[in-house]
């Protein structure tokens, strides 16, 4: 048999190509996070962000603004042209006036209630299939899924016994059926083109020895090596600048990719989220802009030498358009170069540089 034949067999029974005509081994299009520090560290590029027909997943603490962030996902989505999005609510989350106010099309956005982990399983899934079912004549058409939130679904049989008065406990049941639930939607997503945003709760073990940056997830920790991408966010409250004492602006996220398998994993960007304007934009950036040579700290104070040499604060850095706009091109050149996976050349050339370092500290 030659290997032509052989490959023509394996293809007719399998549906399988090469990589290089695979329709499912690129990413065709992005979803702007509203965050070019966000959209870096999960694509690599400040002008991407959520990759389409993937599983996402983010783990927050409670009141990080999961939803928030996730209805400004959509928001963009739709601004895009995406044709549709379905958000999935576990937990009663209101956010119609929200999206009313940001001008979202609410026709556009399908409201749809999981009682349970099953239940979810079967509405979400079953989604999926009428979208693959609807594309086959519509192959341009573009969906996004969310889930708000897979921490708060809970297995049918906790439903069932509280109505006969029973309260039994939980032998693991419920993280089984979340995983499956996440690892269902992996292919459909896939041959759908259709991602799924997960969001997520995320706590501190108690029992563990040491403390970890990766914190456990709800759903155990099998959860959070699904995704194509898992992310990570824990919060600082900051006060307003008001006279009202009682009042927070906004909140200090900072985000870390615990899984990535677009770019590098491990990355972080550290925001802020304002309660009334929300994320900006060059938020999450200057860290790595000054890593990369282009911003120049002296204490609380921030230069710009392709700008011009006036020290800033930190908070009119972040507000200047026109002061990134003078290397933000070469920024993200070198970002998505440094955060990329390295080719078998690259690391050659790396290990070349190492060797010479390492006879000259001889």
């Amino acid at each position: 048999m030659s290997l032509a034949k052989l490959l023509k067999d394996v293809r007719k029974s399998t549906g399988s190509t090469s990589f290089k005509d695979s329709k499912y081994s690129e990413i065709t299009d992005w979803i702007d996070t509203g965050s070019y520090g966000l959209n870096r560290i999960i694509s690599g590029d400040i002008h991407k962000g959520i990759p389409s027909g993937r599983v996402i997943l983010m783990g927050g603490e409670s009141q990080t603004g999961k939803s928030f962030l996730a209805a400004k996902i959509i928001i963009n989505a739709l601004k895009q042209g995406f044709d549709h999005v379905f958000y999935f609510d576990s937990e009663g989350g209101s956010l119609k006036d929200f999206f009313e106010k940001q001008g979202a099309d609410l026709d556009k956005i399908e409201h749809i209630l999981l009682e349970s982990c099953e239940d979810a399983t079967i509405k979400i899934l079953g989604v999926y299939t009428t979208i693959n079912e609807y594309k086959a004549n519509n192959p341009d058409a573009k969906f996004l899924l969310v889930t708000d939130s897979v921490g708060a679904l809970v297995p049918t049989k906790l439903l069932t016994d509280a109505a006969k008065g029973k309260q039994a406990q939980d032998m693991g049941s419920r993280a089984k059926l979340i995983n499956n639930l996440v690892k269902g939607c992996i292919i459909p997503a896939l041959k759908s083109n259709s991602s799924m945003l997960f969001l997520n709760h995320v706590y501190d073990n108690p029992a563990e020895m040491f403390t970890s940056k990766i914190k456990t997830q709800s759903g155990g920790k099998q959860l959070q090596y699904i995704p194509h991408v898992s992310l990570q966010c824990t919060k600082k409250l900051i006060k307003a600048e008001s006279n009202d004492e009682e009042f927070y602006g906004g909140n200090t996220l900072k985000f870390f990719t615990t899984k990535n398998r677009i770019v590098r994993p491990f990355l972080d960007a550290e925001l802020f989220i304002d309660f009334r304007k929300g994320i900006g934009k060059w938020e999450g950036l200057v860290d790595a802009a000054m890593k990369y040579g282009f911003i120049e700290q002296s204490g609380s104070y921030y230069t710009v030498p392709s700008f011009d040499d006036k020290k800033r604060y930190m908070k009119e850095l972040l507000r200047r358009d026109d002061i990134w706009g003078t290397f933000i091109d070469d920024f993200n050149e070198k970002s998505l170069k440094d955060l990329q996976y390295s080719s078998e050349e690259e690391r050659e050339e790396f290990d070349k540089l190492e060797k010479k370092e390492l006879e000259i500290e001889d």
